[in-house]
């Protein structure tokens, strides 16, 4: 059974009163959301690595736009232009051949919504939509339509590896997955690199990134420096380190940030 990342976006719920997430995990889709924005604030929102593409529909009184964001290896700054946005989480190793453009073509970067025809099509529908529910339904409803259900050989091969990253919360090493596949590194990786535009260890750290994301909203360790040992960092710096490279925060200021803007309780997870 295929085991599916789990996500968040931190920086969107501490610059909102109300964030609305869905998660579905299927039809190639992630999670959807949506969250008013302040498009006057002087600084913009950080969009963290986690996997996905984010498609953002903005809107207000003089109509829509929307953005793709690829897969990224490093936070990307988020301007926000309109007031309220409905975002979609997908899977860019699904969506392959619904794009009109490489993974690794937009990777990083934000691109036109012309990147995904497919998705470009939905346009129409989501304006039409009245609210969170709607949109969801109708891009269900889509999606179970358009998206194609017969992944070849390196796409069972990436979704097994993904799947045992999971599981080991992005734990093992490039060595231990090769040894468990029986495929090269380099072939792993350039499986990896084609579908995702990422590589397996890219990967491996978002999957990482994100477990302890959770673990920090729902204070599942005693001190920061057993949660370091725990996720099997050499030392308390080195922990720091890379949660800043991710977050442009260390974890204790993470920490606060949650606590200080009422985190958890402004989120509102539909089932």
């Amino acid at each position: 059974m295929k085991k599916s990342l789990i996500t968040m976006q931190p920086y969107f719920v501490f610059g909102t009163d109300q964030f609305i997430q869905y998660r579905c995990f299927r039809n190639g889709i992630s999670h959807m959301y949506a969250f008013k924005a302040d498009p006057e604030a002087e600084a913009g929102n950080l969009i963290i690595p986690d996997g996905c593409i984010n498609i953002l529909f903005g809107y207000d009184e003089k109509g829509m736009d929307a953005k793709v964001y690829g897969t990224m290896r490093s936070p990307q700054v988020f301007v926000p232009g309109k007031r309220e946005y409905f975002g979609i989480g997908l899977y860019q190793d699904e969506f392959m051949s619904l794009m009109n453009c490489s993974p690794e073509e937009i990777a990083g970067s934000a691109a036109d919504l012309d990147s995904i025809p497919m998705i470009r099509s939905y346009r129409q529908q989501l304006s039409m939509a009245g609210n969170f529910t709607q949109r969801v339904q109708a891009l269900h409803s889509f999606m179970e339509k358009e998206l194609p259900c017969s992944p070849d050989h390196k796409e069972e091969l990436l979704q097994q590896i993904k799947s045992s990253i999971l599981v080991n919360g992005g734990r093992e090493s490039v060595g231990e997955i090769e040894a468990q596949f029986h495929y090269s590194a380099r072939y792993i990786n350039r499986i990896f690199q084609e579908k995702m535009a990422l590589s397996v260890k890219e990967y491996s750290e978002i999957v990482h990134l994100q477990r302890i994301l959770f673990r920090i909203k729902e204070h599942s360790y005693t001190s920061l420096t057993d949660l370091a040992m725990e996720e099997g960092y050499y030392d308390q710096a080195h922990f720091t380190r890379k949660f800043r490279e991710y977050t442009h925060m260390t974890p204790l200021e993470y920490g606060r940030k949650m606590l200080t803007t009422c985190f958890k309780e402004k989120i509102i997870e539909i089932m």
